[in-house]
């Protein structure tokens, strides 16, 4: 599930587990390609900065105090 909110990893970390879901974790080029999918409703800075950055198709490390967008995992 998308979140149209920026926050920092353990703010969103903390939304996704009141939900009774997990902060999603990336694990492979198959998930990352399925995540890109995903808009983020009428706002779709969050995907396409990922997109258009200078880190397209690289993989790479942010501080957890940096907001960013967001999503929650959840195992039906």
């Amino acid at each position: 599930m998308s979140n149209q909110q920026w926050k920092v990893w353990d703010e969103a970390k903390s939304i996704c587990n009141e939900m009774q879901a997990e902060l999603l974790s990336i694990d492979s080029a198959f998930e990352n390609n399925e995540i890109q999918r995903y808009p983020t409703g009428n706002d779709t800075s969050c995907a396409v900065q990922l997109l258009n950055g200078q880190y397209e198709g690289q993989w790479f490390n942010e501080d957890c105090f940096q907001q960013e967008c967001f999503m929650c995992q959840m195992n039906l």
